[in-house]
């Protein structure tokens, strides 16, 4: 599959042309085992023991991917952006899950990576306040597993020029994995 046809697959051709090479992705590096995790004050803690989220769990049929969304019933079109991505990054996303604890469902089958889609996703399994504005496009530890946040499916159907930036963050998850491969 070219990178024309995977654009187009994301919907994001003709409206986006790719105006400048994109550059090479760079290797990630994973944090240290003795480095802390990301730090949460009192008041987050607070606010996520007081306000658990059920979330939505759809992994890839190959176990590598775990896609995680706020637990709302998928809309057609969502579904479909959804298959979609997934067969830019030739994948085949699984039956979706029921609304169950994130950790159990990453117990019952491990992910390679962690695509946490959407504020309250990312929010949740990160215990963070800060929008996903400022979260995206790095790499974080959610038990020991990698996670990357990223726009959820509603947000992108209707703000079409944050495909691309979701494309960044996926391109990322891909490349930890093949990271992890090497």
């Amino acid at each position: 599959m070219t990178r024309e046809d995977m654009l187009r697959e994301l919907e994001l051709l003709p409206m986006w042309q790719l105006r400048t090479p994109l550059p090479s992705l760079e290797p990630v590096q994973a944090r240290p085992k003795n480095e802390k995790p990301l730090v949460v004050d009192a008041k987050i803690k607070k606010i996520a023991a007081v306000a658990p989220r059920a979330l939505r769990h759809i992994g890839s049929e190959n176990g590598d991917f775990l896609f995680v969304m706020a637990n709302d019933a998928l809309q057609a079109d969502e579904a479909h952006l959804l298959k979609n991505i997934c067969k830019a990054m030739r994948i085949i996303a699984g039956p979706e899950q029921l609304p169950i604890d994130t950790l159990a469902a990453i117990q019952a089958r491990p992910p390679k990576i962690i695509i946490a889609m959407g504020d309250p996703a990312t929010q949740t399994l990160l215990q963070s306040t800060a929008p996903l504005t400022t979260l995206r496009g790095k790499l974080y530890q959610y038990h020991d597993f990698p996670l990357i946040a990223t726009y959820d499916l509603a947000h992108l159907l209707q703000n079409l020029p944050d495909k691309a930036k979701v494309w960044d963050d996926l391109r990322l998850a891909m490349q930890v994995i093949q990271d992890a491969q090497l």
